[in-house]
């Protein structure tokens, strides 16, 4: 379709169809006359909204993990999906699955979930999935799971949380990444870290010297941001531990 416009009679607009006029251009201008005529060729038509853009599978997953209300969902999604899993799927249910288990239950309640866990097959292939996928985790991954293993040993007595190959995989892990970047973990994540240490003596033996020293910045880097709560949890944690904390560390910390 194309418009012609006479700027010298503006009253005057012609329409028509033509095949065989001029080529694929969008505009053109000539003189003609006494007038300018300004020709505008208008081609294409209005597509359609593209469909929503699907979530990506391990975000499904994801959403799946953090929405379960029962430790036997988690297991028969790892026994389902686990091969479906990415890091960050396999770092979330082991973040999961303490939580649920314990849920709304009475300690002697927990530990009868815990020895169900314990000789479930399916957990177990929980813990090889994060022993897998261990290379791929960052920091806050490592920390993450190392969490969930401290309380399923902790407060559902689940022996094989404390399993030293996968823990002492998870303290390398995570220590090559405070080293990396000492302020990647948040405030929160510093503090359940060294209560772990604390908790799983697997996980405290696997601590280097040079690992303390790195816990140690990343301590200082996180305590400005700190609560007060969060600071008495984290002195609480260091005085049982051999951390290396630097004067300006303590300064930051008190």
């Amino acid at each position: 379709i194309v418009y012609r416009y006479n700027s010298s009679s503006s009253s005057s607009i012609n329409s028509s169809s033509s095949s065989s006029s001029t080529n694929s251009t969008n505009s053109t201008n000539s003189s003609s006359g006494g007038g300018n005529n300004v020709e505008k060729r208008v081609q294409g038509f209005i597509a359609p909204p593209p469909p929503p853009l699907s979530l990506p599978e391990h975000m499904k997953l994801n959403r799946e993990i953090v929405n379960m209300i029962g430790a036997d969902e988690v297991l028969k999604l790892v026994e389902r999906r686990g091969d479906s899993f990415n890091f960050i799927n396999v770092a979330t249910a082991m973040a999961s699955l303490p939580k649920v288990a314990k849920r709304g239950k009475h300690p002697h309640e927990r530990m009868l979930v815990g020895k169900v866990i314990s000789t479930d097959a399916r957990f177990s292939r929980l813990l090889l999935l994060a022993s897998e996928h261990c290379p791929s985790f960052t920091a806050r991954e490592c920390a993450s799971v190392m969490h969930g293993l401290s309380v399923l040993h902790a407060d559902l007595c689940v022996a094989q949380a404390s399993d030293a190959t996968l823990v002492s995989q998870l303290v390398t892990q995570l220590v090559a990444g405070v080293e990396r970047q000492p302020g990647v973990l948040k405030p929160v994540e510093v503090v359940k870290t060294l209560r772990v240490l604390g908790t799983l003596e697997a996980a405290k033996a696997a601590v280097s010297a040079p690992g303390w020293a790195a816990l140690g910045v990343a301590v200082e880097r996180a305590a400005p941001a700190m609560k007060p709560r969060e600071v008495a949890s984290m002195l609480n944690a260091i005085s049982k531990l051999d951390v290396a904390m630097s004067s300006s560390g303590w300064n930051a910390l008190v």
